[in-house]
């Protein structure tokens, strides 16, 4: 039935979580805050707010996010973490938790330097080696995986930051 089956998606989403989580370091775990405040004064988050704040920019996507900008940015910034820390860097195992925070993804793609440069520092610093984080945004229309790693990566949030974002939709 769907109820065993989300249930199974769930349990198998736990025990992946918990898998991904021994990976980590003791060294990786910190003061959320201040790792959150580092990555945020960046150059290439501060052109990515300016972007998003740039009034000339029309683009519905964008008006959507302008209201709580910062809020998104922290939630793309950690994902970035997760992806760093996970080594998911050809973006099969977590994926954005909302419709946003994919966007504000895709609004960082769209300015490759900052990107790339960011992407470089953030694994450098998670991998000791940089890699470069890739996004598949034909992964959000395929249900099933979908839905595995949507659990999966709340799992993993969950246990990194204690919590959801505020901004995760209900």
């Amino acid at each position: 039935t769907g109820v065993q089956t989300c249930a199974l998606l769930i349990s198998n989403a736990r025990k992946i979580a918990k898998k991904l989580e021994r990976k980590v370091s003791s060294k990786v775990k910190g003061n959320m805050n201040s790792e959150h405040n580092k990555w945020m004064k960046t150059r290439e988050i501060q052109n990515l707010k300016d972007y998003i704040l740039n009034e000339n920019n029309v683009d519905p996507n964008i008006v959507n996010i302008r209201w709580n900008v910062d809020a998104y940015l922290r939630e793309i910034i950690r994902l970035l973490i997760l992806k760093s820390i996970h080594r998911d860097f050809c973006d099969l195992q977590l994926s954005p938790l909302s419709k946003e925070i994919e966007d504000v993804w895709c609004f960082f793609l769209l300015h490759t330097q900052d990107y790339r440069s960011f992407v470089h520092k953030m694994t450098l610093q998670y991998c000791n080696e940089s890699y470069f984080i890739d996004h598949n945004p034909m992964k959000a229309f395929e249900t099933t995986q979908r839905q595995e790693t949507l659990e999966r990566t709340k799992m993993v949030y969950i246990s990194r930051y204690n919590t959801l974002p505020s901004i995760f939709p209900p």
